[in-house]
């Protein structure tokens, strides 16, 4: 007859497999998109199998060390891992880059996420830079793009409105004083945006 430990092991099985089937059934779907919580899927395991090999069931943490040496097969090293796993997660309006940092710190260590967040940051910027230059009628706000003209800072015109004058004006204190640069791209503008809030019926695609 099975005693009281042997139950508190099948409850912690049970809690961790209901885990782990939610999480296949989200990232298995086929009527919506899932790159976009590829990463995020991953994280999360991640911390559930920490927790696993933390049990104080001895059970629990054996099989959790089987797995997480699985996962450390796959994931364990991010430089072989497809990038794209990372730009699809920054890509969505829920996450960007708000987590990530953390994410891969806790995956990888502090020193070793955070030199591979700087990475994913710069391949993003190198792949958005490719992408406009392929494009360039679909894409606005080129990150190259700077205020050089100086006719356009004359405030001299008196045919130009007040408020024209103006900011003709201030554009070109702040150029002569190295305060304004380069324009932001599109990129740059999604990512200062605030992230959008958790819902279940969000769709990344609407």
């Amino acid at each position: 007859m099975p005693d009281v430990l042997d139950w508190i092991a099948v409850e912690s099985f049970v809690t961790i497999l209901k885990h782990f089937y939610e999480m296949t059934l989200r990232i298995s779907g086929s009527l919506y998109v899932t790159s976009n919580t590829f990463f995020s899927e991953i994280s999360d395991l991640f911390l559930v199998l920490k927790d696993m090999v933390a049990s104080p069931t001895a059970s629990v943490g054996a099989m959790g060390s089987t797995m997480k040496s699985k996962l450390d097969k796959y994931w364990g090293d991010p430089e072989k891992m497809n990038y794209l796993i990372f730009y699809a997660n920054v890509l969505d309006p829920r996450e960007k880059f708000e987590y990530m940092p953390f994410q891969l710190n806790a995956l990888y260590g502090d020193k070793k996420g955070a030199a591979f967040f700087l990475k994913v940051k710069s391949g993003l910027t190198e792949l958005f830079v490719d992408y406009v230059s392929s494009y360039p009628d679909c894409v606005g706000g080129s990150s190259n793009t700077t205020f050089t003209s100086g006719a356009s800072m004359e405030c001299g015109n008196s045919e130009n409105r007040p408020v024209s004058r103006f900011k003709a004006g201030l554009k070109k204190k702040k150029l002569e004083s190295g305060q304004v640069g380069v324009k932001k791209s599109e990129l740059d503008i999604y990512l200062a945006e605030s992230i959008i809030e958790e819902d279940g019926d969000f769709d990344i695609l609407r």
